[in-house]
Parts: C-alpha cells; structure tokens; sequence
C-alpha cells in the first residue's frame, strides 16, 4: 500500500462485546483502515457507539451513502447470512465473525454471492494469530516434532452458571452453543494445521442443563494426511489441562495457558502498545524428546495480522487472510459433530464435500 491510497471506510453491524472490545480496537490499531459507522438497531448500542467516537447508522443500506468500503459483521450468529447479503448488496466487502453462517450450505451460498458480485468474503478466524498456535505451526513446519501423528487442543473455560443471552440459548437447525462458538476456532486450526478430514467423531451436550445450548465436547477428527485431532470445548471446566499436545515420531510440543490478547483488550490496550501479545517467559511450552526438555519462546500473538491482510487484499498485495471455504470446510466438519454426537456414531465426509 502506498502512502497515496485512500483508506479502507469501515462500519461495524452490530456494537455488541465482540464489535466493541476486539474489532475497535484492531481496526484502530491498523494503517489504512478508517472506522466511520456502527449500524445499530437501539438507542443503547448507539449511546455506546458514540461513547467510542463512532457514528451510527441504522440500517446496513445507508452504509453504500456513507461510502463504506467494508461491512464487519459482529452480530448474532444466526442473523449473520441476511447482514452479509445487504452489505454486499451495499458494495462493500465484508469480514464475517465465526461461524460464518448458522450452516455449511448458507455458508457456501454467500461464498457464490460474494463471487458474484465481485465482493469478498472474509471468515474472521483471528484465533490464527494466537502467539502459542503460531508457535506450534511453526515447530510443525520446521520438523522439530518429526513427523506429527496427534494433536491435542482445548479451549475451555469456567462459567457454571448460563446465562439469559442468545449464546446459551439453543438454536435447532444450525450449529449453536459452545460448538459453533468455540468449535469454531477450535476446528479452523486444526484444518489450518493438518488439512481435509474424512472423520468425525464427537461427543457434544449440555452439562448445565437440557434448556442450554451446548457447553461441553470433545472431537476427533481423522484427517486426510494421517494426523488424528482431539478437540476439547468447554464452558464447564475447572480444569488446568494443557491448551496444545503436538506429538510426532522425534518429540512432542505442550504448552498451557492462553493467548493473553483477549484479556489485553479487555483491559483497554492497543495491538500498538509495547510487548503487545507476548507470554511471561513460565507459560513458555516444552519441546520434549530423546534429550533434555527444551523450552520453546512463544511467539507474540498477532490479531491484527488478520486486518492488516484485509488492507494487502484490498490492495490487491495478497490473498484473503483467511479464505472463504475455509470457513465453509470448517462449517462441514461442526455439522458432521453435531450429526456424530446426536447418532453416536463416526461420520465420514465425502472427499467431495467443501473443503
């Protein structure tokens, strides 16, 4: 990008915790974007939005007056497709919070729409960027596992109680719950990682009560390439368990704790600010083997990476961040979950499927 080229006009649909507390602050942080408008519906997420500095409109269709160049959907899971087509129908290009769709047919849908319309689509996959899975990718990618045969990953939390709020409450017909939520990043890296999957098998329900959406579940998906993954989601663990195992036939990866950039956002930071995305040098991960165990430095977490790969693929630098059917691919494997925890069987996914 050149210092001449005009910046990307962002607007935010939806100004809820996702829209306020990541995608504000990472637009802000990136050159060539400019955040211009959040459409709202009430007078409360406009009072917030003008307590950020960002003006307000109140339908997706303004945004094509306003000049809006990219719509980011951050709003309720199951209204992401009908957001998505009015942004495109407004001419804008539009990054899409996961899941991209409440299925993996409506996903493919606005995949071929975007197509038409010249338009793209953009999973927002950030969790891509985290330091400790940038890290174990890179250990992937340089052998030092040897060749990989298991991988372990868990994103769980501790949240016993549900709330009253669209998150806990189930959705029948779409991928919902914890699954949809946290299978989502969960499944994205592992595909990420190790490619198309043939298998699934999973075991998905709702410790909190049959009124819940999904809050606990483990997948193992039989990938292509050989590699079998273990994927534990939960809102109902107390439990310090390791957030990635990499075991290959030369050493094994683990490393424990989280990202920190969540909590960094949280707590009002910037990606601009000094030691951004960085772990304390105790929650390194530990490359075992043959020899001495080895600690690994984590690499800093990146977020921003994803919108700083939105502005090259405006400018035609590069491709998309993270491409649609990836979304789409990873939307096939939540659905073969949900199919596989509700049969209690082992799904296979025709190699024909999106992926």
């Amino acid at each position: 990008m050149t210092h001449s080229s005009p910046a990307t006009r962002v607007a935010l649909v939806g100004f809820g915790g996702s829209a306020r507390s990541i995608h504000t602050p990472l637009i802000r942080s990136v050159d060539g974007l400019e955040l211009v408008a959040a459409v709202v519906r009430s007078p409360h997420s406009a009072a917030r939005a003008k307590d950020a500095g960002i003006p307000s409109l109140d339908s997706v269709e303004a945004m094509r007056e306003h000049g809006v160049d990219l719509a980011v959907v951050a709003t309720p899971d199951g209204t992401h497709r009908e957001y998505v087509e009015a942004a495109l129908d407004a001419g804008a290009d539009v990054v899409v919070e996961k899941p991209l769709a409440a299925t993996a047919a409506e996903a493919e849908r606005l995949a071929s729409l975007a197509a038409k319309t010249g338009r793209q689509v953009i999973p927002f996959h950030n969790r891509r960027w985290d330091g400790d899975f940038l890290t174990v990718r890179s250990l992937r990618h340089q052998g030092r596992v040897g060749e990989p045969f298991r991988f372990e990953s868990r994103l769980t939390r501790w949240a016993p109680t549900a709330r009253a709020w669209w998150r806990d409450t189930p959705r029948p017909g779409q991928v919902d719950g914890k699954l949809g939520d946290i299978g989502s990043h969960l499944v994205d890296q592992a595909l990420a990682l190790f490619g198309p999957v043939d298998e699934v098998y999973a075991e998905v329900r709702s410790v909190r009560g049959a009124d819940t959406a999904n809050d606990d579940g483990f997948l193992a998906l039989q990938h292509r390439g050989g590699v079998v993954t273990h994927l534990h989601l939960s809102a109902v663990s107390a439990a310090r368990l390791p957030r990635f195992v990499l075991q290959g036939r030369r050493a094994a990866f683990t490393v424990h704790g989280d990202d920190p950039q969540m909590e960094a956002l949280n707590a009002g930071r910037s990606p601009r600010d000094a030691g951004w995305g960085r772990r304390d040098v105790d929650t390194h991960g530990i490359l075992s083997g043959d020899g001495a165990d080895e600690r690994i430095p984590t690499a800093p977490g990146d977020w921003a990476a994803f919108y700083r790969g939105v502005v090259a693929l405006r400018h035609g630098d590069a491709a998309a961040p993270v491409a649609v059917e990836d979304a789409v691919a990873g939307l096939v494997v939540l659905e073969a979950a949900q199919r596989s925890a509700e049969e209690r069987s082992v799904i296979r996914i025709a190699p024909d499927e999106k992926h």
